[in-house]
Parts: C-alpha cells; sequence; structure tokens
C-alpha cells in the first residue's frame, strides 16, 4: 500500500488457505489452493491509485504447481492405484491425465497436441497394411502438417529451440511422437525406385525453406507415401523435426501479419481511447499527485498510465504532466528527443492551478514504429518514404529504390526483400499514405537453420532409438574387445577428437571477438557522445537501437531519456563503479556491460565534475539470437560421432565377416572337416589371407589323407 508515493506496508500477502468444503488425502489439500487478495471499491485486483474509503479481501484459486508436494502426492496416488491393474485402466488414466492436466493448468495447453499425435501413432500401428489404408494415414497427415501453423499459432508452441543444447521438454515430446507416427504410417510400403523416393522429399524441404503450409502438407503426404522405408527412426525423425521448424516459421509468420494489422487498425483512431482514458482518472489522485515532489510525482504517474491500461490500449503513447508555467514536469512512456519534431497531443485534461495531464503521441512516423514496438513485435521495424529512405527503429536498414516502394504503394500490402544491416530478410509491408511501413520476418541463416533442426532431430531420435535397439546397444558392448568394436572406438575418437579441441579452443577466440567488437562498438558511441552533436547521436541510439541515454553527476543519475524506465529499474541509478573512477582519473575509456540480449555503455566524460554518459537497452543482437560456439561444436560433435558409428559398423562388418568365416574354418579344420569353398573377398589383405588359409588347410588335409593310407 502506499500514500502519496510513499511506501506504508503490505496488509496481507500470499496466505494460503484451503476452499470451503476441502479435505485431506495422504497429508495434502483435496480442493485446489487459494490465495486472499485485496480488492478496492469492486475493481479487479491490481494497483488502485489514490484515497480508497473501502478495501476489502477475496478467496481467489491459485494454479497448482505439478512439481510441487501436493501435486506429486496425488500423481503418485493415481500411478499405485493403476500399477499392476488392467490395460484399460492404465489406458483410461494416460488419456485422462492428457486432457485434464493442461485444463488444469499444470501443464501448458500445448500437450494436447503432444498427447493427440502419440494417440494417432499407437492407432496408426493397429492398421491393416495396405495401400489404401496408407493413402488415407498420408491425407490426414497432410492435412495436420497443412494446418501445423495454426496449430502452432492457437497453442502458443514455438518451433525452433532457443538452445540447440535443450530444446525444451514438450518440443522434444512432440518431435518424438511424430516420428513414432511418421515410422508406423510408412510400414509396409512396397519397393519404390530410389529417384521417385528421393523426388517426394523435395516438396517437404521447399516447404521448410519458405514455410509454406501448403507445401508441408503435400511433402509430408508425398514422403510417407513412398519417400520413408518404414524401419528406423532416423528419417521419420529428420521429417518430424522440419515439420516442427517449418510450422513453428509459418506460425510467426502469421503472428507478425497479424499483429502488425491489428496494431494499425487501433492506431487509426486514437482520440477516442485517448479521451477515454484521461476521463477515466480519478479526480483525487490526480490532484493530490501534481502536490508530490517530482520524484514522487512520476511514480504515481506510472501508477496512474499502468491503472488505465495505458500501454494495451494506445501502444507507443505516453502520458505528460505539464505544470502551469507550460513546462515539463512528468512523462511516462517513450519520450521524445528535443531535436525532432513535436509530439502529437492526442487527448489532454486541465487539472486544478494550472496544471494539465495529456496523452501524447510521438510524431510521424514515429508513432508507426512506436507502436509497433510496444505492441510486442520484437522484429526490428523502418518506414520509407517515397524516396526510399528509412526511418527505423531497432536496427539499420538499407535504403528502397523508389520504384520499389512504388510498387509498394501500388499493391497496399504484401512481401518484399529489405536489407537490415549485413542482411537480407523477407519483409511484409503495409502502405500507409505516403510511406510504406516494413516489418522484417526475421530467420536464421541456412547454417543455423538446418543445425536447429538437426539438434531437434537427434533429440527426437534419442529415446524411442534407445528403447528399441537396446539388444543391439547390449550387443556392442559385448563386441567391445573384437577387432569391430576396436575399429568403432577408434573411428568415434578419430572423428571426436579435433572436434572436442576446436571446441576448447574457438569459443575462447569468440568470446575474445565478441568482447573487442562490443569495445570497438563503445568507443564509437563514446566519440558520438562527447561531440557538438551529441542530441543527434541520442535520437540515432534511442530511435535506431532502442536505447535510453542517462547523464550520472557525481555517481547518481541526474537526467534521462526514459524517466519512466529510471523510476521502473531498468535504468540504473548509479554508473559501473569502474566507469565513476574513470571520470574521477580523466580517462575516456568507456565501460560496456552486457545483461542478457541487451547492451549498455557508460561513457566518462571530460570536465571538472565527474560525469558519465550511459546508453542502456542497446539491442545489438535484433535480428535473432545466434547459437553460441559451445552449441555447434556439442552437435556437430554428436553428428560427427554417429557418422564415424555408422562408418566404423560399415567396416567393421566389412572386415569382421571374412574373419568370422576364417575363424569357423579353423574350426571345421580342427574337427577334421573338409575345408572347401571358402569365401573371403574384401579387402586384398584379407583375401591373401584367405587363400594363404585355404592353402595350408588343403596342404594340411592332404597330408592327413596320405598319413591314413600309410597305415
Amino acid at each position: 500500500m502506499f500514500e502519496s508515493g510513499r511506501p506504508l506496508g503490505a496488509v496481507l500477502a500470499g496466505v494460503e488457505v484451503p476452499q470451503q468444503g476441502a479435505r485431506t488425502v495422504l497429508g495434502v489439500w483435496a480442493g485446489r489452493a487459494a490465495v486472499a487478495a485485496a480488492h478496492f471499491e469492486g475493481r479487479k485486483q491490481g494497483l488502485a491509485p489514490g484515497p480508497v474509503p473501502a478495501m476489502g479481501f477475496e478467496v481467489r484459486p491459485v494454479r497448482p504447481v505439478p512439481w510441487s508436494a501436493p501435486g506429486l502426492a496425488v500423481l503418485v496416488t493415481c500411478l499405485v492405484l493403476v500399477a499392476g491393474g488392467p490395460a484399460w485402466a492404465v489406458v483410461a488414466v494416460a488419456a485422462a491425465a492428457v486432457v485434464v492436466v493442461p485444463l488444469l493448468g499444470w501443464l501448458p495447453i500445448g500437450w494436447w497436441l503432444v498427447g493427440a499425435v502419440a494417440a494417432c501413432a499407437l492407432a496408426v500401428n493397429r492398421l491393416p497394411r495396405g495401400w489404401a489404408w496408407r493413402s488415407f494415414v498420408a491425407a490426414g497427415i497432410g492435412v495436420t502438417a497443412w494446418a501445423l501453423a495454426g496449430i502452432f499459432d492457437r497453442l502458443h508452441i514455438v518451433g525452433l529451440p532457443q538452445s540447440l543444447l535443450w530444446p525444451g521438454t514438450m518440443r522434444w515430446a512432440l518431435v518424438a511422437a511424430f516420428a513414432v507416427l511418421f515410422r508406423n504410417a510408412a510400414r509396409g510400403r512396397g519397393a519404390v525406385p530410389w529417384p521417385l523416393a528421393l523426388a517426394s522429399w523435395l516438396p517437404l524441404a521447399a516447404g521448410v525453406a519458405r514455410a509454406d503450409p501448403v507445401l508441408l502438407g503435400v511433402g509430408a503426404a508425398a514422403v510417407i507415401l513412398v519417400g520413408l522405408p518404414g524401419r528406423g527412426l532416423w528419417l521419420p525423425a529428420l521429417v518430424a523435426a522440419g515439420l516442427v521448424a517449418g510450422g513453428g516459421d509459418a506460425a510467426r509468420r502469421t503472428g507478425l501479419v497479424a499483429t502488425t494489422e491489428a496494431t494499425l487498425a487501433r492506431l487509426e483512431n486514437v482520440q477516442a481511447p485517448a479521451r477515454a482514458l484521461l476521463a477515466s482518472l480519478p479526480e483525487r489522485a490526480l490532484a493530490r499527485m501534481v502536490r508530490l515532489d517530482p520524484g514522487e510525482r512520476l511514480v504515481v504517474l506510472g501508477r496512474l498510465a499502468a491503472w488505465v491500461g495505458l500501454r494495451e490500449a494506445l501502444p507507443g503513447a505516453s502520458l505528460d504532466l505539464t505544470d502551469p508555467s507550460g513546462e515539463p514536469a512528468g512523462s511516462w512512456g517513450d519520450a521524445t528527443i528535443g531535436t525532432e519534431e513535436r509530439p502529437r497531443e492526442l487527448a489532454s485534461r486541465a487539472l486544478g492551478s494550472g496544471w494539465q495531464v495529456a496523452v501524447l503521441a510521438p510524431p510521424s512516423p514515429q508513432d508507426l514504429l512506436a507502436g509497433l514496438r510496444a505492441a510486442g513485435v520484437a522484429a526490428p521495424v523502418a518506414v520509407f518514404d517515397r524516396s526510399g529512405a528509412p526511418t527505423s527503429r531497432g536496427a539499420t536498414f538499407r535504403p528502397l529504390s523508389p520504384s520499389v516502394v512504388g510498387r509498394a504503394l501500388g499493391a497496399g500490402r504484401g512481401w518484399l526483400r529489405v536489407g537490415v544491416g549485413e542482411r537480407e530478410f523477407r519483409a511484409y509491408f503495409h502502405a500507409r499514405r505516403d510511406a510504406v511501413l516494413v516489418v522484417p520476418w526475421v530467420r536464421p541463416p541456412v547454417a543455423e537453420a538446418g543445425l536447429m533442426v538437426a539438434a531437434l532431430t537427434l533429440w527426437g531420435l534419442f529415446p524411442a532409438t534407445l528403447w528399441e535397439r537396446r539388444r543391439r546397444w547390449l550387443a556392442l558392448w559385448a563386441q567391445r574387445r573384437t577387432f569391430g568394436g576396436r575399429m568403432r572406438v577408434l573411428s568415434v575418437a578419430a572423428a571426436v577428437l579435433p572436434v572436442l579441441l576446436l571446441g576448447q579452443l574457438l569459443p575462447q577466440q569468440w568470446d575474445r571477438q565478441q568482447g573487442k567488437a562490443r569495445l570497438e562498438f563503445a568507443r564509437a558511441v563514446s566519440q558520438l557522445l562527447a561531440t557538438e552533436r551529441w542530441q543527434e547521436g541520442n535520437s540515432w541510439l534511442v530511435r535506431e537501437l532502442g536505447g535510453a541515454v542517462a547523464v550520472y553527476r557525481s555517481g547518481k543519475l541526474v537526467s534521462s531519456t526514459r524517466p519512466d524506465l529510471a523510476a521502473l529499474g531498468q535504468i540504473p541509478w548509479m554508473p559501473p563503479p569502474e566507469a565513476y573512477v574513470r571520470s574521477i582519473r580523466g580517462w575516456q575509456e568507456p565501460v560496456v556491460v552486457s545483461s542478457g540480449d541487451e547492451t549498455g555503455v557508460f561513457a566518462p566524460m571530460r570536465g571538472g565534475e565527474p560525469v558519465v554518459v550511459g546508453v542502456v537497452g542497446l539491442r545489438l543482437q535484433a535480428l535473432g539470437r545466434s547459437p553460441s560456439p559451445g552449441e555447434w561444436f556439442v552437435i556437430t560433435g554428436i553428428l560427427a560421432m554417429l557418422v564415424a558409428l555408422g562408418m566404423a559398423e560399415r567396416l567393421g562388418q566389412r572386415l569382421g565377416r571374412p574373419l568370422r568365416r576364417l575363424v569357423a574354418a579353423a574350426h571345421r579344420l580342427e574337427r577334421g572337416e573338409p575345408v572347401a569353398g571358402l569365401d573371403t573377398r574384401g579387402d586384398e589383405d584379407v583375401e591373401a589371407l584367405g587363400r594363404a588359409f585355404s592353402t595350408m588347410a588343403h596342404e594340411v588335409q592332404r597330408r592327413e589323407e596320405e598319413l591314413r593310407r600309410g597305415r
């Protein structure tokens, strides 16, 4: 609870109470847990600015946590009850868990898709083996692949993993379930010419590369019919990983278009929502706010902006307070830079004693860019005028030719190629008046996307292959001291050892290069801030790289371009100690601070008083996160090990089969049985050994025959 911006304390916080009528089973609640929450004057639970004459409490159920003690106890109880029972009971409990557990909120609702795919895999395994049934199953899988983008978008499933080392439990289970489904659906396939089987993969590869749902559906159906051999899980897992990655990309493209269009439609008419928001502000809270000191006033202003939902209703707008003399007294939102045009006033409300509160929007075209970024579009955005010059936010765009801009203005909306930094992307454009708004569809490069698909394939392949080939793994372990086993070890060591050595050296070199690049960028920013055109530099940093500028004097924050971020703690109130020490000593070497995807540059300035100018929130990786060298080497090392195992298996069979024939022939010779027609075809050395053994066996048998005749 706060009064005039000052915290008074918590009345009640997170006290768990059982619901009415709850009973205990095995020491845990049979009913769902609940918490007591405060509500103000009948409003929804949340922040309420201004004085409140009445405050009550309500008991609300909370989402259960499956890995808590109550959740685990209930799960173990169900497993104990069905263990050892009939098969139908186990199936019923599994089906109920798939439906009920996501419905209760214990797991993400995307697990419904995993359960449905696993159930289809079990059902397909029991279908008759025939061309008609296989065609029916292939058509169903094709329709599912075509609708996968919409399913992912509705269930909030991300196709490509953020990390190659672990794709996530749900994504891993989904790829494994799809792999088993595809393997079961392809069983019973007759002989197919290899050119036809190879050609059936082309639509699927094109669908994954273009993220086209139609090509994904056609390719999945074609691969099921003629492209998969019906045994093994390598190729089915590759198809599953490609579908998940392609479906995730298509879902991201659909979401990008939907978010862009919805935000533009919301920004078409902003005056009426702005007036409604200002009218909903409580008069008493506004009257008390103007009597506070500047720091408390900013906090209350931000609390009011959050209470009326300014960010959701008017993305990119700000709530500004003006004193009686017309000077700004506080701003919550994306403040403008002094060198830019004045912001547009959407609505205003007069307060007592000459104060005024208003909802402002950045000038055109910055209002479109700020609105899209505030609406959740993570990709960089840009607006091109008729000449092709860009005004961007989040990254630096290359200009477009006037002919391309003219065609875009004529088409209204669609897709085009745009250059962002050193790369080119397909981008969705929307013509608006005399400008073209462009939102790139950021995708990883081909090599990185291929590595991600390979990682998904390995993770989806691992559990089923480990279980289905358990006897083969035991046989390989038993053969570890044979010639073939030693060949496997030697091949794996020869393939993995260089990868391990490079994995120890190159990541360190990569880290040094990254640190050097960040330092060079920080020096460029520091020189830009130290020049007389620092206001223009601020505008470039804030608009194109998404940063915020903060000025520290004598170790304290005195001003910033985003006071709201400073109040929220996203801009530090003190500079890094090393930057402050350098400002005292007159050393102008900048300090770089990285946190996640954001980078901060703190540049000491020359002068009598120690001053540090910081630029925080710079997104240097706005075009997507690239896998680290460690992830590259882990995945490539595993792939190299698997390839080496396959080659060693082939080589061991090629060398071991003639040797095993020689051993069998030696045993027959020992028992006095005739040795004839020994087949030792293979390498020259093995063939020479086989011929020598055959000659020796023939001579031994001839001499034994002569000895028997002499007796």
